[in-house]
């Protein structure tokens, strides 16, 4: 039923960037034992993988370390989303039992030439040390990231050698995604391992930006916020509580929430 856990372990970590959908609370953010504890219930759901964001999952690396120990002790898969500023600054150990480890790409991330060398430094460093840990892109596509996204996939597939590229739908600013729905498909055909997020493969598939034929991915993914708040989707998180976790046994009840079908994304800024 449920196809991964998502949980946001840290506030937003700069609230001022254009890209951030997620907001200051003033609540109590869960402890480390709550999410190593919360584990074993996501493998009694049959939840295959953990996908750990923030903020920046990195500014507690002892953390995302002992996650991912205990996520691979349980057999589940365990990935990670950062800005990629602190990779290299990190104890080594940090990545040990990452399955794969996701850099975002995007206006906010990459400002000027020297980000874009960390970016390529951060990739290489991760290679010397983990061959074996999977590397992916997470790519935003807003009007500049669509215009440079074929050359963009050239660098990160052809030169960097990198495990997956996932092209991002924004969602907050406007998405102009069926005026290059070939530009997609020209990179499945040549990159099997460039990815779409599921709102695009709605977009795409429909051929519309709302009313698609198939419902997205809204409820199958646990989103779970840093005070144990559930949502159908990250977006939902600080909107919407279809339930709050007071302890890690908590996340059975899950099983009892009925989420309604969603045909169009309600936080979509299309462009008409």
């Amino acid at each position: 039923m449920f196809e991964c856990a998502s949980i946001h372990l840290f506030r937003a970590c700069n609230m001022n960037c254009k890209f951030c959908y997620r907001h200051k609370k003033g609540g109590v953010e869960k402890d480390l034992d709550f999410w190593l504890d919360l584990i074993p219930y996501f493998k009694k759901l049959g939840i295959p993988q953990i996908a750990a964001g923030g903020g920046e999952p990195l500014m507690k690396p002892y953390w995302i370390m002992e996650l991912a120990r205990k996520s691979r002790e349980h057999g589940l898969f365990f990935n990670m989303t950062t800005n990629g500023k602190l990779i290299e600054k990190v104890p080594l150990k940090t990545f040990k039992d990452i399955t794969m480890l996701s850099i975002s790409f995007d206006d906010e991330k990459i400002k000027n030439a020297k980000d874009y060398t960390d970016f390529i430094s951060s990739i290489m460093y991760l290679k010397q040390h983990y061959p074996k840990l999977k590397i992916g892109v997470n790519y935003l596509c807003d009007k500049k990231g669509l215009a440079n996204l074929v050359n963009s996939c050239r660098v990160f597939f052809d030169k960097l050698k990198v495990d997956r590229v996932f092209a991002l739908c924004p969602k907050n600013i406007e998405a102009e995604i069926l005026k290059h729905r070939g530009t997609y498909t020209i990179l499945t055909t040549i990159y099997p391992n460039f990815m779409v997020d599921d709102l695009t493969k709605c977009i795409i598939e429909s051929g519309k930006y709302r009313n698609w034929e198939k419902p997205c991915h809204f409820g199958k993914i646990i989103s779970i916020d840093e005070e144990g708040n559930i949502g159908g989707c990250s977006f939902d998180l600080g909107k919407v509580k279809c339930l709050t976790l007071k302890e890690p046994k908590d996340i059975m009840l899950v099983k009892d929430i009925q989420f309604k079908e969603r045909h169009s994304c309600p936080y979509l800024k299309e462009r008409r």
